[in-house]
């Protein structure tokens, strides 16, 4: 422990040296890239990358496995993106945001901000006020190795320290931590090799780079008993990528344990996706588990001719499939809730119980058939049963988020996507390299 301590005190001195630097820039420029390294304007057209490259307000700097990116913001103010990672940057006046899309992003602020400038650093679930600080960013955490800064998320706010970090937890918790090992990217920066991959690395340490890992994922549970290996991330990565060349390059999601502790994955795939629209985009939203190996998605009993289909996962208990479908005729409305239970073999192909409303349109008006595992039933049993399902998701699932995603079927519009990481692939990646 010691060790570790001295270790961490002599790259932390490091890097305090480091971060007392300056760059010459006046205005924005990619500094420098290493490996695969992408560039857009604010019109979304692809700019060749090359050294000192102008930047622009709405501009997109995105980069690939093993590749880097410099980002010189003005001559105070240095970013460096990590591989894997996707930032926009916004500039009006004396204001500038940047906007951490995926991955992760380290900035050297190198003198304090005048009274009338500004610094944010956003992402999908987190915001860091910066005035003159080092530190790192991530999806779900906000790291500091010089300075003070702020961090919120939503109505909570937080302050942190040199040697300290936020984290939003899987409950949606904005907690300060004591820093852990400072990834390889950014120790980079001081000329130091980064830590050893075979072995020598302290099980506690890898422990945290994993819980950090699944927070980025939105892991819905305890990141604590996730018992996923690499080989299980590793496929999950793959079938994101096969989905991904079909139904487009745009991904949200997340991992829930589903009992036997090896995770499952709510994923909404589409070209279009903004969880931040009304209109959420258009693609494909479903669950996928780890089987033999591989990953399968887990059937739905998709209802003849639905409409609609909405999925909702309640961490701990169960999952819920909400349908409906309208035909000609004599039966003209279905509304199904199907609901899989998790359990100690994990979760099951087809549904542990289901409900059925059955709409028919006779010449005295509409009239109701109640089903539960297809008996037909009192409207009073029904919705006694289906109460005391919903009931037990408030119960099993409070400690921790749920997480949704709907689709149209006839349109492909998503919608109710909720609580999904935009990162989920990067973080799987990462998990799968440990």
């Amino acid at each position: 422990m010691r060790k570790r301590i001295l270790a961490l005190t002599l790259a932390l001195s490091l890097l305090l040296t480091a971060c007392g630097g300056g760059a010459s820039a006046v205005t924005m420029h990619l500094k420098k890239t290493e490996g695969t390294v992408g560039v857009s304007d604010n019109g979304g057209k692809d700019v060749t990358p090359r050294e000192d490259l102008s930047l622009y307000s709405g501009y997109r700097v995105d980069t690939q496995t093993e590749s880097y990116a410099w980002v010189s913001l003005d001559e105070a103010k240095l970013a460096k993106l990590d591989q894997d990672s996707e930032i926009a940057i916004t500039k009006e006046g004396k204001k500038l945001e940047i906007e951490v899309a995926s991955g992760s992003l380290f900035f050297n602020v190198t003198q304090p901000l005048a009274d009338d400038e500004s610094m944010n650093i956003r992402t999908s679930t987190i915001m860091v006020g910066i005035r003159g600080t080092c530190g790192w960013v991530t999806q779900n955490t906000a790291a500091l190795l010089e300075g003070t800064v702020e961090v919120t998320a939503g109505e909570q706010s937080v302050t942190i320290s040199a040697g300290e970090m936020a984290v939003l937890t899987a409950n949606r918790t904005l907690e300060v931590r004591e820093l852990p090992d400072i990834p390889a990217f950014v120790l980079t920066e001081v000329g130091e090799e980064p830590p050893k991959t075979d072995g020598t690395t302290n099980e506690a340490n890898e422990s945290v780079d994993k819980i950090a890992l699944l927070q980025d994922m939105n892991y819905l549970g305890d990141p604590a008993a996730c018992q996923m290996t690499a080989a299980q991330a590793e496929a999950f990565v793959r079938s994101i990528e096969e989905l991904t060349e079909v139904f487009g390059g745009r991904t949200y999601g997340c991992l829930f344990d589903t009992g036997n502790g090896v995770p499952a994955m709510l994923l909404a795939v589409g070209e279009d996706l903004d969880l931040s629209a009304s209109s959420q985009g258009h693609g494909v939203a479903s669950v996928y588990r780890y089987v033999d190996g591989g990953v399968e998605q887990v059937p739905q009993g998709f209802l003849l001719d639905a409409k609609e289909i909405s999925i909702t996962i309640y961490p701990g208990s169960y999952m819920r499939v909400d349908q409906f479908s309208e035909r000609d005729g004599d039966i003209y409305r279905y509304e199904s809730s199907d609901f899989y239970a998790f359990g100690s073999d994990g979760l099951q192909n087809r549904e542990t119980i289901n409900f059925y409303k059955i709409y028919y349109d006779t010449l005295e008006g509409v009239e109701v058939t109640y089903q539960t595992d297809y008996q037909v039933v009192s409207e009073e049993t029904f919705e006694a049963q289906l109460s005391q399902w919903e009931n037990m998701s408030t119960s099993t699932s409070s400690s921790f988020q749920t997480a949704s995603a709907a689709r149209v079927f006839d349109t492909g519009e998503l919608f109710m996507l909720e609580n999904l990481a935009p990162n989920l692939l990067d973080a799987l990646r990462a998990f799968a390299a440990q």
